[in-house]
């Protein structure tokens, strides 16, 4: 016999075994059963498989609108800069199979106001977009929002100063606000 012949035949012979290896290991292959076996009886009891919950990441979209009405009651040397501030925060938190989950977003917008020397208006736009865990046995959310309030007689740049500032908390909700919507609020401010 050639070398040739028996190299292929010890090859043959080799990739047989190997197949027939696999094969038996794919049969004896089994799905593991956890659970106990009671030591007086010898019974074994299985334990349910817990499949948790589906992981479902809702997208929350939607718009807060602040409207500020500002009575000026401080005296300024000439008709001051007003400028309004708001920060929204939410919070998230989402239990799964005793796992916790939690998630926070934090928006913020600025706007310019329009008035007179005794009386100006800002509104406020933030628009958002959030991805939370809403699945699970617990889910616990929040939404808040602060603002603040300026009048100032130039900027920085230009030597002006903050004369006066007003702020506050302007929102506290228990649960994120239905996707698409748009929560309003209107505040009266004194400066």
């Amino acid at each position: 016999m050639s070398k040739l012949l028996a190299a292929a035949i010890a090859a043959l012979s080799l990739s047989v075994a190997a197949a027939g290896a696999a094969s038996a290991g794919a049969q004896t292959e089994q799905k593991r059963i956890y659970g106990y076996q009671d030591g007086q009886t010898g019974t074994f009891h299985a334990i349910d498989e817990v499949v948790p919950d589906a992981a479902t990441t809702p997208t929350f979209t939607g718009t807060f609108v602040i409207t500020f009405n500002i009575t000026i009651k401080s005296h300024f040397p000439k008709t001051p800069i007003i400028e309004c501030g708001v920060g929204v925060f939410a919070s998230s938190i989402g239990v799964v199979n005793n796992v916790e989950t939690n998630i926070d977003y934090n928006e913020e917008g600025y706007s310019a106001g329009t008035g007179s020397a005794s009386s100006a208006t800002c509104v406020v736009t933030i628009p958002y977009s959030w991805t939370l865990p809403q699945t699970g046995t617990a889910v616990h959310d929040t939404v808040g929002a602060s603002y603040s309030v300026s009048a100032s007689t130039g900027t920085a740049a230009s030597g002006g100063y903050s004369l006066r500032s007003s702020g506050s908390s302007v929102l506290s909700l228990k649960q994120i606000p239905a996707t698409g919507s748009v929560t309003t609020k209107t505040i009266k401010v004194t400066l």
